[in-house]
């Protein structure tokens, strides 16, 4: 507790101008995250006024990207710089592997979609993807999905084909299941499913919020966005889970024990155990537990390799490990 008051005062004195969400461009949410529980989080923010986009996570390091072409290793608790050779802002991170044998593609402004070879961002050699602003990429190494504002590619192992999904929206984020089947959402509460490698959209979702981000495990998956909108979709069927907030949502990892976990603006991080009833929770809202990063930084994405390495980035190079209860 001390050292959360501690921390408490260094940030009351801060004497910094408010953050600005770069996804938006409003300035951070004004609701108080602050609680009585522990941090929960390690902190590896690196010094840099960057604000970072997507983690990927294998293991014990981690790799983020960000604004204007910037890409970082984190390992052995530093944190290495990486040249990509690109300055647009690179947006969506996908990985496989870790260490030295890790398979990671970057995507971003301007037809940005570069990949890991050796410890070297490397463009892709397919010149189709022009200057497509992507947001988002998932999939395996032969079989990629990169969404964007006007439109999703899809790389089959050689070249990037467009693929028409029948909607007119700003796609932000996609999430690639086993066997190429996919989910993408975007503004305006638009969810798109491809099945048979067709895309369709998806009906029956509670409202026309923005949203931010896809993620599942197993036949369930979880879609956040903003004013505190936390999705559950399984067999067809929308749930609208109660947050108890009405901040932003930006980034969704699902664990394979099924449980998941959130991020959002302020520094908000929680942990939603789908299978707990409310009245088991000592946290505000049943099911969740509230995950204290000591930030008041937006956070925009979140990525895992277990319940016991999940990694969150955000503004000006707000970079957090979760480790377990601490």
């Amino acid at each position: 507790m001390r050292w959360s008051l501690i921390l408490a005062l260094v940030v009351a004195c801060d004497g910094e101008p408010t953050p600005v969400d770069t996804d938006t461009g409003d300035t951070q949410d004004t609701e108080d995250t602050d609680t009585t529980i522990p941090v929960q989080w390690v902190d590896r923010t690196i010094e840099t006024s960057t604000t970072l986009t997507d983690v990927y996570s294998g293991g014990g390091g981690a790799w983020v990207v960000g604004e204007d072409g910037k890409a970082w290793r984190l390992d052995n608790g530093q944190a290495d710089t990486m040249e990509t050779g690109v300055e647009a802002d690179l947006l969506g991170l996908w990985g496989q592997g870790d260490g030295s044998s890790a398979n990671l593609v970057a995507v971003g402004y301007a037809g940005s979609a570069l990949r890991l070879v050796a410890d070297d961002w490397v463009a892709f050699e397919d010149t189709t993807l022009g200057t497509t602003n992507f947001e988002d990429v998932d999939g395996t190494s032969t079989d990629l999905t990169a969404v964007s504002a006007t439109g999703i590619y899809r790389f089959d192992g050689t070249s990037w084909t467009f693929e028409d999904n029948g909607a007119n929206a700003h796609i932000r984020a996609v999430w690639v299941e086993s066997g190429g089947n996919a989910w993408a959402v975007g503004d305006n509460g638009i969810v798109l499913r491809r099945e048979a490698g067709v895309w369709s959209s998806v009906r029956g979702a509670p409202s026309g919020v923005d949203l931010r981000d896809v993620h599942g495990s197993g036949g369930d998956v979880y879609i956040v966005g903003n004013r505190g909108t936390l999705w559950h979709l399984s067999g067809g069927e929308f749930t609208d889970i109660e947050t108890d907030t009405t901040l932003n949502l930006s980034g969704v990892w699902v664990s394979s024990l099924g449980n998941v976990f959130v991020v959002g603006n302020n520094g908000l991080a929680m942990k939603y155990d789908p299978d707990r009833e409310p009245a088991d929770s000592d946290s505000p809202v049943g099911g969740f537990d509230m995950l204290p990063t000591g930030t008041q930084s937006n956070l925009y994405a979140v990525y895992g390799s277990g319940e016991d390495n999940v990694w969150a980035v955000g503004n000006r190079g707000a970079v957090f490990r979760y480790t377990g209860s601490r």
